[in-house]
């Protein structure tokens, strides 16, 4: 009779608290936005990834980690069951955004950023997991306005969480979205008027490149970026912006946007170690960076 009771029990609490895997959508007021899970569960000791999915009015735009001349990037604040932790945001290749003089990174359409939650060891199958999120963000087109979501999901504890179909292709455009790491050598010097990235030079025929870094106010954003490619080598030169210390500078991170001949976009992360000693610049009359 107790094991009765139990599985009883049981199923009354599967019943009264139904697994969400896609939270309610939210509408604000140039954005619509969505919490998403790519699993029907996670496991113990597993991780489940979590899309914040938004698709924004035509004409205006959120904003990459560092947002270039102006703007703020996402705030996420999570409310979480004890043991359970949400990693750092993953944001898609980010985007050069001209706004009169001024050049913002951000995002237009419907960017998807991606965020994994891991379950603590202990977790329990059968429990249900309440994960609760409240977004902020600042969007922009000829103005700027700040906006806000609490959006939330339920998610079973389960030792074999099998994939959301419903989030399938979300999750896959996401990820097609992402930067890739970039193979090989990625070195860059210092110097007193220009930073210089030099980097192996991606396949196929290039148009330009521009490249993002993590640090804001590294570099001017609105500032031309000169490349040239020489013996399979891709060189950036960049000028400095006012945070820019060439002397307290060990490491660079950041993405590298390409366009090809054919019109392609791809975009690369990369992590940029200082050269022991000057790179060689592009000259004046190299390619210089052309808004895609």
């Amino acid at each position: 009779m107790r094991s009765v009771f139990f599985v009883l029990l049981t199923i009354f609490f599967a019943m009264a608290s139904p697994p969400l895997l896609a939270g309610e959508a939210v509408v604000t007021g140039h954005a619509q936005t969505q919490l998403i899970a790519e699993s029907d569960g996670v496991a113990p000791g597993g991780t489940v990834w979590l899309a914040l999915s938004q698709k924004l009015e035509p004409g205006w735009h959120v904003y990459w980690k560092n947002p270039g001349d102006s703007g703020l990037p996402l705030d996420l604040s999570w409310d979480l069951p004890g043991g359970y932790t949400a990693g750092d945001v993953i944001y898609p290749t980010p985007e050069r955004i001209e706004i009169g003089p001024l050049v913002n990174y951000g995002h237009e359409g419907a960017p998807v950023f991606l965020v994994p939650l891991m379950a603590p060891e202990n977790a329990r199958p059968g429990e249900f997991v309440d994960v609760g999120l409240k977004a902020s963000w600042l969007i922009c087109a000829e103005i700027c306005v700040p906006e806000e979501a609490d959006l939330s999901l339920t998610l079973p504890v389960t030792d074999g969480p099998a994939p959301n179909a419903d989030s399938a292709a979300l999750f896959a455009k996401a990820r097609a979205d992402e930067p890739v790491p970039l193979k090989g050598e990625a070195l860059f010097h210092a110097g007193k008027d220009r930073l210089i990235v030099d980097i192996p030079a991606p396949d196929g025929k290039l148009k330009d490149a521009y490249f993002f870094p993590s640090t804001e106010s590294l570099i001017e954003p609105a500032a031309e970026q000169k490349m040239q490619t020489k013996a399979g080598r891709l060189t950036l030169s960049m000028k400095p912006g006012f945070e820019y210390k060439p002397d307290a500078l060990d490491a660079l991170d950041g993405v590298l946007v390409i366009t090809r001949a054919d019109q392609s976009r791809s975009g690369f992360s990369l992590a940029a170690s200082r050269s022991d000693g000057p790179i060689e610049a592009p000259e004046d009359g190299g390619l210089i960076y052309a808004q895609p």
